[in-house]
């Protein structure tokens, strides 16, 4: 039963036939100029988009930095470790505020979008 649907379905769309199909629609339409603006819009985009992404790679260089200089080594002094802990303990308690959990909230939507641009 598998190859009799198989070529049941083969023969009526092939990628080949689909394709001449589609060639022959684009083909009949005519080309139109972009809108009145519309390419410097997008070149504004473009700019914004590459600041913005040049920005995120700054600032995870910077955030990878602070968390090796957080990371307690065998020759920290117990001073040194209490102050760590002090600084991991406000991230935690920043972390538990209404103020960040609503951010994430926030957030979610365009972390969504990102993770499928990606």
């Amino acid at each position: 039963m598998g190859a009799v649907n198989r070529y049941t379905a083969s023969a009526g769309h092939g990628a080949f036939e689909h394709a001449a199909e589609l060639v022959a629609v684009l083909r009949r339409i005519e080309p139109r100029a972009p809108a009145e603006g519309s390419l410097a819009e997008v070149e504004r985009l473009l700019r914004l988009q590459w600041a913005t992404e040049s920005r995120v790679l700054l600032m995870g260089m910077e955030n990878e930095g602070c968390a090796t200089s957080f990371r307690p080594s065998a020759r920290t002094s117990r001073e040194e470790r209490g102050r760590i802990r002090d600084h991991w303990s406000a991230v935690e308690d920043f972390k538990r505020s209404r103020r960040y959990r609503l951010a994430r909230l926030l957030g979610r939507p365009l972390d969504r979008v990102r993770r499928r641009a990606d």
